[in-house]
């Protein structure tokens, strides 16, 4: 089989043009899973919006007294979901410190972990933290349905989800 130059490359151009296209939006997925993964992307979450939460109780950090969510009732609470061994948690903590200060008083935060309680009095020591932080032996993660973390949960003054997402929170997140 013979092929004239003009037909070689018109065969060339069929066959690049889609490769191209698909390396391009190969590239773009793997961009978009890296700023996930860095906790620069947000995605959406996954519970619905009004969902009242139940009594759930998790424990203080250092102190391992209950700490029943539904006591928040009358405030907003944001609830992030957090493991020291997680790069993008540890990023968006200071941050998040800096806005549970200057939204103190107004809405209540509360980091939720299950890393040892002492691994977490550790970690905030360390890093100078003033966010509370409570430890969950299960039943508040399970609830929620955290399977991938830094997941931020927002609740509204009645205790009922505002809105949930993986990503760092922003003021701009806490419309109350």
């Amino acid at each position: 089989m013979h092929f004239n130059k003009t037909e070689l490359r018109a065969s060339l151009r069929r066959w690049l043009v889609p490769r191209r296209i698909f390396d391009a939006l190969l590239l773009l997925l793997a961009a978009w899973a890296l700023g996930v993964a860095l906790g620069v992307i947000r995605t959406g979450g996954h519970l619905e919006r009004g969902l009242e939460v139940p009594p759930l109780i998790v424990r203080s950090v250092p102190e391992g007294a209950p700490v029943a969510l539904q006591g928040f009732l009358g405030k907003p609470v944001v609830l992030t979901f957090f493991s020291t061994s997680c790069p993008a948690c540890r990023r968006e903590l200071p941050d998040l410190d800096e806005l549970a200060q200057e939204l103190s008083g107004r809405v209540v935060f509360l980091v939720v972990s299950q890393d040892p309680p002492e691994a977490l009095v550790e970690y905030w020591r360390a890093e100078g933290l003033t966010l509370p932080v409570a430890f969950d032996e299960g039943g508040t993660h399970s609830f929620f349905q955290v399977t991938r973390i830094p997941y931020n949960v927002i609740l509204d003054s009645a205790g009922r989800v505002y809105e949930d997402f993986l990503g760092p929170v922003r003021s701009s997140d806490i419309p109350f």
